[in-house]
């Protein structure tokens, strides 16, 4: 089946091929808020899990994705995790939250894509796209680690997915300008940046933790029709990766 997967294929399938392995783990999303990737590989995989996290940055919006998916899979085991990428304070608090529970993290799915800014926008002192993206994720991933390694047994390797973009190809890591000081910021470089961040940081979490039995991915999920793609229509029709008269994307 695998082999016949294509852009048409859905979430629900790829869940039910997958299912067996799915099966008894618990999994953290971020970036859970309803309309977003998040809650919809949520949505897929609890019809399966014994556990699914959801992760976002407001506790309203994490109840309406609750109540989504719990509309379609009543047995689902669901909690919810606030999450503000904006501010490191509730990182680390996210993270001792984690840390205080008795499951391990089978797989961890760091999802979220800020809004791209028009403009130069800076916090806690980091330009806005590369702190969501990037700097809050890999300071959430290493605080729980543990729980990450706590996943791992003889016949499972648990999994850090960090969800990238092919708009990577935009810029590389400017690490020494990471805030663009020099005035050259465009919305799409910045967040280019982030996204090629987020593929160095999967590559050396595959590295560094291969002896603990962790697995690391990065991936193009595709332009979808999500919130942050409908802001961003007018650009993404220019790129030549949205269709004009539909909001179906080319990927």
């Amino acid at each position: 089946m695998v082999a016949s997967w294509n852009a048409k294929t859905t979430a629900d399938e790829v869940a039910e091929y997958l299912s067996s392995e799915i099966k008894n783990k618990n999994v953290l999303i971020t970036g859970a808020s309803l309309g977003s990737l998040g809650s919809e590989a949520a949505r897929a995989v609890a019809k399966h899990a014994n556990l699914v996290i959801l992760a976002g940055r407001s506790q309203e919006k994490l109840d309406q994705t609750v109540a989504f998916i719990k509309g379609e899979t009543p047995t689902a085991n669901l909690r919810t995790l606030v999450l503000d990428l904006d501010a490191l304070a509730s990182v680390k608090a996210a993270a001792a939250t984690v840390n205080s529970w008795t499951e391990p993290i089978h797989v961890l799915i760091n999802n979220v894509a800020v809004k791209l800014p028009k403009e130069l926008t800076l916090t806690e002192g980091v330009e806005y796209q590369f702190h969501g993206n990037f700097v809050a994720h890999y300071l959430f991933t290493n605080l729980i680690l543990g729980r990450i390694k706590a996943a791992a047994s003889a016949d499972f390797s648990p999994r850090i997915i960090n969800v990238s973009s092919e708009a990577h190809a935009f810029s590389p890591v400017r690490f020494e300008d990471y805030n663009f000081s020099d005035g050259s910021y465009t919305q799409f470089s910045a967040y280019g940046q982030s996204k090629t961040a987020n593929i160095l940081f999967t590559v050396e979490l595959a590295k560094r933790y291969a002896k603990d039995g962790i697995l690391s991915f990065s991936l193009h999920p595709g332009v979808i029709w999500t919130p942050g793609a409908q802001s961003l229509k007018e650009e993404l029709v220019g790129m030549g990766k949205l269709l004009a008269h539909t909001s179906s994307s080319r990927y």
